[in-house]
């Protein structure tokens, strides 16, 4: 399929075009297509790994937790800003969330890898219109959104929550994470 798809592709400036996302997707999953190995390794023990596609680079590795072999099992959901999470919202990111995390089984061990969109434009965004006085209150209120989320999780489905920050790797997401 990849074969295929980079013979169609080939030629053209697609980071130029109104589907980069999708091609930056796209890249970001052929690249990493290439490197899980196949047939899946499996492992006595589980963690899921729940984001967006920065959760994908450790899908289906194997580490060792405590002297134990541990699959990081991934929980994709793509396009999620943890600004989606906010009890009002209706937006298909937070259904695509609830739905995703619905599947994992009670009591799992989860890392939760979100946060990265609104660093690099939501909250920058939000700001330019009016709905935050500040970054600071931006920041502040986003986070507050996650963090009653997975408390609220942590109750309901008896995770054990990990955090992962948001790298600051980007341009764009450095002054702000």
């Amino acid at each position: 399929l990849v074969e295929a798809i980079e013979v169609a592709r080939k030629g053209w400036d697609m980071h130029l075009t109104t589907i980069r996302n999708e091609h930056a997707y796209y890249c970001c999953v052929t690249q990493l297509f290439c490197s899980v190995p196949h047939p899946f390794p499996s492992a006595p023990d589980t963690v899921y790994v729940a984001g967006d596609s920065h959760s994908l680079s450790s899908a289906w590795q194997v580490i060792n937790v405590n002297g134990r072999d541990t699959q990081l099992v991934p929980a994709l959901v793509t396009g999620l800003k943890c600004f989606h999470l906010r009890p009002e919202a209706v937006f298909f990111p937070k259904h695509n969330f609830y739905s995703v995390i619905g599947k994992i089984p009670r009591g799992s061990r989860v890392v939760f890898l979100f946060g990265e969109i609104d660093c690099r434009e939501g909250i920058i965004m939000a700001v330019e219109k009016g709905k935050y006085k500040d970054m600071d209150e931006g920041i502040s209120r986003t986070i507050d959104f996650y963090l009653n989320v997975l408390d609220s999780l942590t109750k309901q489905q008896e995770f054990v929550i990990y955090v992962q920050p948001v790298a600051p790797v980007l341009n764009e997401t450095r002054e702000v994470v």
